[in-house]
Parts: structure tokens; C-alpha cells; sequence
């Protein structure tokens, strides 16, 4: 929740950081997955979905 609200702040890197610290304790945590995805530009929620599948 911390990182949309900073996400609907354009507060980019805080929300990277609230969403890191998720998946830190949830790995599998797909609505931070692609959160953090979209942020970065890293992977597409494809990638997500089918590397969640294969892990």
C-alpha cells in the first residue's frame, strides 16, 4: 500500500524501495512483481506470470 501511495505521488524511487522491501518478504508477491516491473521497465507482467509458473 506504501508503494502506490508514493507511486500516485510520482515519488518513483520510494515507491522501488516500499516495493523491494515487499518482495523481501513475500517473494511471490505478484501485484509488487509487477509494480516494481512497470517502475523499472525491467520485465513485463508476462515474464512475471511464466516465471512464477516455472519457480
Amino acid at each position: 500500500m506504501l508503494g502506490r501511495y508514493y507511486q500516485s505521488f510520482d515519488l518513483k524511487t520510494r515507491a522501488i524501495v516500499e516495493y523491494k522491501a515487499v518482495l523481501g518478504i513475500q517473494p511471490k508477491h505478484t501485484g509488487a512483481q509487477d509494480a516494481l516491473c512497470t517502475l523499472e521497465g525491467t520485465r513485463g507482467p508476462l515474464q512475471v506470470l511464466l516465471k512464477n509458473w516455472f519457480s
